[in-house]
């Protein structure tokens, strides 16, 4: 889902894709708002999370801490602020 121009926030719907091992919504510019905490409390399979160049805000979940199979993390490009959990 890389570049498609998709516009809104980040759907915490995805947080059901508990099987999920990649997420690449990178370069998608009007999508943007805060990053729930529940894709750190349920995503836990995830190995590649790309959330670079879009509009998010906020701070990194301290439940990200949970990922601990997560090898390529890419969140440049945001405003985001605060401690890497």
């Amino acid at each position: 889902l890389e570049n498609n121009e998709l516009t809104g926030t980040l759907p915490s719907g995805l947080s059901k894709c508990t099987r999920l091992r990649e997420l690449r919504l990178r370069s998608n510019l009007q999508l943007g708002g805060t990053i729930p905490p529940s894709y750190g409390d349920t995503l836990v399979e995830l190995v590649v999370l790309y959330l670079d160049r879009m509009t998010l805000s906020g701070t990194i979940p301290t439940s990200f801490g949970k990922l601990t199979k997560l090898q390529d993390l890419q969140l440049y490009e945001n405003d985001l602020g605060g401690p890497v959990p």
